[in-house]
């Protein structure tokens, strides 16, 4: 599937801000270990998560914004399952979340793949079959990144509970 890029506007959102994301999570990020030990005291999610997964999860931080804009943009997909990727997508440009790229850089990402994986096991998990069979379509990534994030994912109530605020408290 071709990538959408530049002054596009998606269905949800602007493609460009979307596209600049997708640009930061592909450049390398220096010292990262030492930015991690770093920020890791402050923000806890950085310690659940455990140091040695954090680059992991920001390696495959392109193939889940690919995703999530591909998911938002196909027709195919529910309302249901759209609704829940435009939160995801609008937390990823919230400057205000568990981990906040605007303070602590690009390791700021982690909450918000996180959050964006947390959307896709719904969907994944969820009774609609025609969406679950386009997002595993159109994961660029390998099957078992995907698998790896979604099982971080399913050990912090953090990522879970921000979702649940970030909708304003609606239980999902």
């Amino acid at each position: 599937m071709e990538r959408i890029r530049g002054n596009q506007m998606g269905i949800f959102f602007d493609q460009k801000r979307l596209d600049g994301i997708h640009d930061v999570l592909s450049k390398p990020i220096e010292n990262l270990a030492a930015q991690i030990g770093k920020y890791s005291a402050k923000y806890p999610l950085l310690d659940q998560v455990g140091a040695q997964n954090v680059p992991r999860i920001l390696a495959q931080g392109p193939n889940v914004v690919h995703l999530l804009v591909s998911l938002l943009n196909h027709e195919t997909i529910s309302f249901e399952s759209k609704k829940n990727l435009a939160l995801a997508a609008a937390y990823f440009i919230w400057p205000l979340d568990i981990l906040p790229e605007g303070l602590i850089g690009p390791i700021g990402y982690v909450d918000d793949i996180l959050l964006a994986v947390y959307v896709f096991g719904l969907i994944l998990n969820g009774g609609n079959v025609r969406d679950r069979d386009t997002l595993s379509n159109l994961w660029a990534g390998k099957p078992e990144d995907l698998q790896m994030l979604r099982e971080r994912v399913m050990k912090l109530d953090a990522i879970k509970s921000a979702f649940q605020k970030f909708t304003l408290g609606k239980k999902k």
